[in-house]
């Protein structure tokens, strides 16, 4: 193997993330391609019906335990190879590939297989078979081993943070308490939601105003277009309204997160994605900085924001739009800059989004070009010194060195924010404590005056 070549298991592992990446976006399958998989469902069902772990009716159950009969739902995802189908029972097969896929995981469970090898052989020679290979074939071409080493690079910076802060103790109490992060205060208040509302965070969206408290570092930014200027409209909190000219920057920016990946109480890595405006007028002053998540819909945005001397107003500003691939902002990997077959979407720019950290998430995101004025480094120290196997003018490059660097900024950054988040946590729950310390102390109260009151009338 060269460092420019990836070896079979990186390649292997490509194609596993790859089709898990297919599967997400659950396309409509072919007719054939529904029989051709249901087939080898059928098969692959008997094969761990067969042993001795298990039978369908407890592969059914596992799969799906809160259906009633989940027996039923074998009917629709399999098809014995050794008989002709009518058109009705083929009609009957599941068309998207989701649940295919559940039932593979866990039959892979009984044949004690790896969950992403099976699915690879349940999906050989469909379309979305041929997706991931097309995909590799570009994959080959322009892989280097190199982003491997970092992917791992930033797993084990990643690992180390989380058994210093105990990030694991941390995501199990954020997932049982109620609560809501805000990123534009920084701030954690009581509401009827979860800290954690919507589970494993891989693949997923989530605005800022209801965003899981999960620490996060910049690592780059990306302009989406050439900064230009615009009239911003403000009404202060005596309703006396001004305007100032500011110079508008949109940039995507891309961030190291340590969060829940694919399970709701294991600390991972993750790439988080944000889109962000700046909004600076003459004397430097960001208007943005306080709310920098933006609709881009060419509607006019309105927004609270501060002033230099921290007076508060209530802002408004007409962006209008840019031209792109359809006369409009792209929002995230729907431009030719990156991959379109990823099942991330963002939505609306006011999102940010979740990637899981592989050699191909860092290859996708990070291998820009640092020196050509469309990306700006955020990282704290690294790509200066030039030590990283990756090309040192490409973001990819300056975050290996940064992670390696002797002063170890960013994993330092990383840190930091992680006790932060974690500390205010711990306050949140004291709020909590205290206020159902007091309740209770209510509730023996009255329940006192009112044994008191009976003892009182028998008197």
């Amino acid at each position: 193997m060269t460092n420019d070549t990836p070896d079979r298991e990186a390649m292997r592992q490509w194609q596993r993330d790859a089709l898990a990446e297919a599967i997400e976006r659950n396309p409509v399958l072919p007719p054939a391609d529904r029989k051709r998989i249901a087939q080898r469902m059928h098969q692959l069902l008997q094969d761990a019906a067969g042993s001795t772990r298990g039978t369908r009716t407890e592969i059914a159950r596992r799969t799906w335990p809160n259906e009633p009969v989940p027996l039923k739902k074998l009917d629709r995802l399999t098809l014995p190879p050794d008989t002709v189908p009518s058109p009705k029972r083929l009609e009957r097969l599941v068309g998207k590939p989701r649940d295919y896929a559940a039932l593979a995981a866990t039959i892979a469970e009984f044949l004690e297989r790896r969950r992403e090898d099976l699915q690879l052989d349940l999906f050989r020679g469909t379309r979305l078979d041929a997706d991931v290979t097309a995909q590799l074939e570009r994959f080959v071409d322009t892989h280097s081993a190199d982003w491997e080493r970092l992917a791992d690079l930033i797993h084990g910076m990643a690992d180390a943070i989380s058994r210093r802060v105990d990030l694991q103790d941390y995501l199990k109490v954020i997932s049982g308490r109620l609560g809501t992060y805000s990123l534009e205060t920084r701030t954690v208040r009581p509401s009827s939601s979860f800290l954690l509302p919507h589970g494993p965070l891989a693949n997923g969206y989530e605005v800022g105003e209801e965003f899981p408290p999960i620490p996060s570092v910049p690592l780059v930014g990306r302009r989406l277009a050439a900064p230009f200027a615009r009239s911003l409209r403000l009404q202060a909190e005596d309703q006396v309204e001004h305007s100032v000219h500011v110079t508008v920057n949109i940039r995507r920016d891309v961030r190291l997160a340590i969060g829940p990946a694919d399970d709701r109480e294991t600390p991972r890595p993750l790439f988080e994605i944000r889109t962000s405006v700046e909004l600076e007028d003459d004397t430097g002053h960001d208007w943005a900085a306080r709310h920098p998540w933006f609709y881009l819909d060419g509607s006019t945005e309105q927004f609270p924001c501060r002033g230099s001397n921290g007076d508060t107003f209530a802002g408004e500003i007409a962006l209008g739009i840019t031209p792109g691939a359809q006369g409009r902002w792209v929002p995230l990997l729907e431009d030719d800059a990156d991959p379109v077959s990823s099942p991330v979407r963002q939505w609306e720019h006011v999102y940010a989004v979740w990637r899981p950290v592989t050699a191909r998430s860092c290859a996708e995101l990070l291998n820009m070009q640092v020196t050509d004025g469309r990306a700006a480094i955020s990282t704290p120290s690294g790509g200066g010194t030039g030590h990283s196997f990756l090309a040192n003018d490409i973001a990819g490059g300056w975050v290996e060195a940064a992670i390696t660097d002797g002063d170890h900024a960013l994993e330092q950054e990383l840190e930091a924010e992680a006790e932060r988040l974690k500390q205010l946590i711990h306050e949140h729950i004291l709020h909590i404590r205290s206020e159902a310390d007091a309740r209770h102390q209510q509730s023996w109260s009255r329940w006192q005056a009112s044994s008191t009151e009976e003892e009182q009338g028998h008197e």
